[in-house]
């Protein structure tokens, strides 16, 4: 296994889609994916996520999914080519 440490700060354009679809019974799905880099400064990098919703409340929403990220930067002598998996669990509260 091998092992680095270092940091690097980069903007990247994304370009992306979401979407849902209610379930009735305040269940819904959400979908959402984007991609970006296209040699900005990260080569590429995208993701895809998909969610349960359940509105609690007016004001609260609860999310359980599965997420997939990617990056691939190389720039300077700095690599950074990562696939991310797994999943995800989110709260969002209305003011």
């Amino acid at each position: 296994m091998r092992h680095a440490s270092g940091s690097k700060t980069w903007v990247d354009p994304q370009i992306g889609v979401a979407g849902g679809v209610d379930l009735g019974s305040g269940f819904g799905l959400h979908a959402e994916a984007d991609v970006g880099g296209f040699g900005a400064a990260a080569d590429i990098d995208w993701q895809v996520l998909g969610t349960l919703e359940y509105k609690y409340s007016d004001s609260i929403t609860l999310a359980a999914g599965y997420r997939y990220l990617a990056v691939d930067y190389d720039r300077d002598g700095f690599v950074f080519d990562v696939a991310m998996q797994g999943p995800i669990l989110g709260a969002r509260f209305r003011f």
